[in-house]
């Protein structure tokens, strides 16, 4: 089985700091190139799924990397496009 090369989110830049004793996460958003990469990795369903992983050590991009993930389970989005729960067709109802 080969490994999948790892996809970094374009355009999204995440930072953690601590503000009064609280954690905050901020994200920057450079709006082209987020849109762009969007755009080129939405699923069947319409979304973009993104894994936020804490960097060893936090540089001048920010303190996580913001990696795609394009898992999806076997048959997603085949039979139900929009999501739903559909209830089994049958004619044999007891009622």
């Amino acid at each position: 089985m080969s490994k999948k090369p790892i996809v970094y989110a374009q355009g999204l830049y995440v930072n953690e700091k601590y503000v009064k004793n609280l954690k905050i996460v901020d994200l920057n958003i450079k709006a082209d190139k987020f849109i762009e990469f969007i755009k080129a990795n939405t699923d069947v369903k319409g979304y973009v799924k993104i894994n936020l992983w804490p960097k060893t050590e936090p540089d001048k991009f920010g303190s996580h990397n913001a990696i795609l993930n394009d898992w999806r389970p076997t048959g997603y989005g085949e039979n139900n496009p929009s999501g739903g729960y559909q209830a089994p067709q049958s004619n044999d109802l007891p009622f």
